[in-house]
């Protein structure tokens, strides 16, 4: 199960990729540099449906 919504949120941070089950998974692509990152950070964590970040 996986929802997409983490990286609709924070598209510049995270990402979706196939893990080494073979299930999708969001994951974050960069760390968070900027105050506004951060916000869209805790977004994307926010916005989770599985809350499996």
């Amino acid at each position: 199960m996986f929802c997409g919504a983490p990286p609709a949120a924070a598209s510049n941070l995270m990402g979706m990729r196939i893990n080494d089950a073979g299930f999708e998974e969001c994951y974050f692509k960069r760390q968070p540099i900027t105050d506004a990152d951060v916000d869209k950070a805790i977004a994307g964590m926010s916005a989770s449906g599985c809350g499996a970040i």
